[in-house]
């Protein structure tokens, strides 16, 4: 699903009341390892249309790794190329692209960045480096000491509550969706992957993969290139079903490869994470606007004592 997107709108903050339901039906959890989950759900939307949605739940202070971004030189890949290059535990496919290995947004890979687009700018951007909680930022650059960057089209889960952008093309259509959540402590990451344009499985309008994520525990939430890009690899086996029929190669990857000589995380040491970081001066009205006429700061915002994780037993729960 290659599309551009020009500026960066803030997006409009929906309810729960306006958001569409989703039916539960048949979960189906497994164990990969010690702090590693997976679901497969299949259920129903409000209007009867078949979903069926994987989900790969991450606690970061169980399994000790690091996440990993594609690089200039690994692209065009699939995903599952790209976790077993990487012997990643777990990966997903990442920003939108125009042209083989050729990303719109920001990227960066292993320190080393690909060539910027200021044409293009999204909502947000993942990045990562060693020892730290992978975090948002609503920016157009990631400051360098974040080696791992990956642009994402925009933020669906803000703050717990669901949030929808309404300019974004083909977010009130159902197509298949990728996307990664946090947890409010940030120690547990939500990949999900939704399948779609098939008859097992209608996809999910953004609004839909919203509630999906809200629903799963996600305080913060990002949502990636979808369609027959949508790919999530377990273990170097590819568990969703992609809707070109086999995987597409993509511009970039987001991947943790578990790495018993990383350091621990300092969310794991008892340090409240900032899971957001926003511009100080970003507009927050009317859009768009010349990204680059922002000066790259760093303001961190949700900092504050973060309570441990109170959706831990739900997730641990809910089993088939």
């Amino acid at each position: 699903m290659n599309r551009r997107y020009h500026g960066l709108v803030l997006a409009l903050a929906l309810s729960a009341s306006s958001l569409p339901s989703v039916a539960r039906a048949d979960d189906r959890w497994s164990s990969v390892r010690p702090g590693l989950r997976l679901l497969r759900r299949s259920t129903r939307h409000a209007d009867g249309a078949p979903l069926v949605l994987h989900v790969a739940v991450l606690n970061l202070c169980a399994v000790r790794g690091r996440f990993r971004a594609t690089s200039p030189s690994e692209t065009p890949s699939t995903t599952s190329r790209f976790a077993q290059r990487t012997s990643a535990l777990v990966a997903i496919n990442g920003d939108f692209f125009d042209r083989p290995g050729v990303p719109l947004g920001r990227a960066r890979g292993d320190g080393r960045e690909f060539a910027p687009r200021p044409e293009y700018y999204f909502g947000a951007l993942v990045v990562a480096r060693s020892g730290a909680l992978p975090m948002v930022l609503e920016r157009y650059e990631a400051p360098r000491q974040y080696t791992e960057v990956v642009s994402a089209q925009e933020r669906v889960v803000v703050a717990g509550a669901a949030r929808v952008d309404p300019h974004v093309q083909h977010s009130r259509q159902r197509h298949p969706r990728t996307a990664m959540g946090w947890s409010r402590d940030g120690r547990t990451v939500i990949f999900v992957v939704v399948d779609g344009r098939s008859r097992a499985s209608a996809g999910a309008t953004t609004p839909e993969l919203a509630l999906i994520l809200r629903d799963l525990g996600a305080w913060e939430a990002v949502r990636f290139d979808g369609g027959g890009s949508s790919t999530l690899v377990v273990r170097s086996r590819v568990v969703n079903s992609p809707s070109d029929g086999a995987e597409r190669s993509v511009a970039n990857h987001l991947a943790f490869v578990e790495d018993p000589s990383s350091p621990s995380l300092d969310a794991c040491l008892e340090r409240a994470p900032d899971v957001v970081d926003i511009a100080p001066d970003a507009p927050r009205d009317s859009m768009p606007f010349p990204a680059r006429t922002r000066a790259p700061r760093i303001a961190p915002v949700l900092a504050r004592e973060l309570s441990p994780l109170r959706r831990a037993s739900l997730l641990s729960s809910r089993r088939s």
